[in-house]
C-alpha cells in the first residue's frame, strides 16, 4: 500500500515491464500496451507497431525476420536491419 501513496510501481507488478515512470504514468502506459494488443486481436495485424510497447521487443523483431524469411524463401541469416 505504501507504493500507492508514494506513486511508485509496487515490486510485485514490475514483472510486467521495466520502467522508471511513477505509478500514475506507468498505469497509463500499461493501458496503452494492453490496447495495442487488444486492437491487434480484434482488428487484425496493424501496419505500424509501437515497438517499445512490447515487453520483449527483440523477440518481436526476430519473429518479424522469421516471418519475412518464410514468406520470401530466403534464409533468416541473410536478413539484416
Amino acid at each position: 500500500m505504501l507504493s500507492l501513496f508514494e506513486n511508485k510501481v509496487p515490486d510485485k507488478w514490475k514483472f510486467a515491464y521495466y520502467s522508471l515512470k511513477p505509478l500514475s504514468l506507468w498505469m497509463l502506459d500499461l493501458n496503452k500496451r494492453v490496447d495495442q494488443l487488444r486492437n491487434w486481436v480484434h482488428k487484425g495485424q496493424p501496419n505500424v507497431f509501437w515497438i517499445s510497447g512490447f515487453s520483449f521487443p527483440t523477440g518481436f523483431t526476430t519473429a518479424l525476420q522469421q516471418q519475412a524469411s518464410r514468406k520470401s524463401n530466403v534464409p533468416i541469416d541473410q536478413f539484416v536491419w
